[in-house]
């Protein structure tokens, strides 16, 4: 499964985003906005946009993959 990842942005920052991205659909619900973004990049990853009415704008999409994911393993003597 994909791990998520979650930022607050301001809403200058939400202006950039909308720009930076395509923007699949969007939609209005007690005040909020959603905006479902498509990416332009090369992997095109999918984010949700929330716009809440008191400013504040949460974005959420998939986590970066940027390091290996390794686990631990125990030796035992």
């Amino acid at each position: 499964m994909t791990k998520l990842h979650w930022q607050a942005l301001s809403t200058a920052q939400l202006s950039a985003l909308l720009n930076q991205n395509a923007l699949v659909s969007s939609s209005e619900v007690d005040g909020a906005t959603i905006y479902h973004l498509q990416g332009e990049r090369a992997q095109g990853d999918e984010q949700i946009a929330v716009a809440l009415p008191n400013g504040r704008v949460i974005v959420v999409g998939p986590a970066p993959n940027d390091a290996p994911r390794r686990r631990r393993i125990e030796v035992s003597n």
